[in-house]
């Protein structure tokens, strides 16, 4: 695998002695983790077979990888109430916080 049509820095996904080669979906996202790919961004992976005599042509892949950990809301916690009235229509309902710099966020 390679994240340039060059193979300047090819990562070795595995070996077989077979004529087929699969890894789990995690397997992969780790091997994603480790080339400092984003979370949720689109990314050109490149593949090629490599036999040791002969290589493969090249297929071009669009990866996602995915968060592993989720985001967890810091506040308000679970017992939180709030009784919106008409008396301060420009007081804040809600402020929400989270912790995950990897995740972008809108609310509405």
């Amino acid at each position: 695998m390679s994240l340039d049509a060059e193979f300047s820095a090819p990562v070795v996904l595995g070996s077989t002695e077979n004529k087929n080669f699969s890894m789990t979906v995690a397997e992969l996202n780790d091997v994603l983790s480790d080339a400092n790919i984003k979370s949720y961004e689109e990314t050109g992976v490149y593949l090629r077979l490599n036999t040791g005599s002969e290589v493969s042509n090249t297929i071009l892949f669009q990866v996602s990888k995915f968060v592993v950990t989720p985001p967890t809301f810091t506040s308000p916690d679970n017992g939180f109430s709030v009784v919106i009235t008409d008396t301060n229509p420009d007081d804040i309902a809600l402020t929400l916080t989270w912790e995950d710099p990897k995740l972008l966020l809108i609310v509405q």
